[in-house]
């Protein structure tokens, strides 16, 4: 079976495993769409189906997103900073 990957970079963590990607920001990154302005500190993407990673699933895919976010939460270095078992707020949403 495919193990889980982690990488950690300026301000972000991720974790790649089962075809998605869960990155988890330390500082929201703000996108700007018609007008109005979200943060996003929550990025998930099927791989296999997005492999440019454009279309975040983080509101559309909850089975994958409980997954990954227990393998990243399962990572040492991750737990003290791991998103809540709640889910994403309403404006990750």
């Amino acid at each position: 079976p495919e193990r889980p990957v982690y990488a950690e970079g300026h301000g972000v963590r991720a974790i790649r495993a089962g075809g998605f990607k869960y990155l988890k920001r330390d500082f929201a990154t703000n996108i700007q769409k018609g007008g109005v302005t979200r943060a996003i500190p929550e990025e998930l993407y099927d791989l296999a189906a997005d492999p440019g990673e454009t279309r975040n699933l983080v509101g559309s895919a909850p089975d994958a997103l409980r997954r990954l976010r227990e393998l990243f939460r399962a990572e040492p270095q991750n737990a003290a900073k791991a998103p809540s078992k709640s889910g994403p707020s309403k404006e990750e949403e």
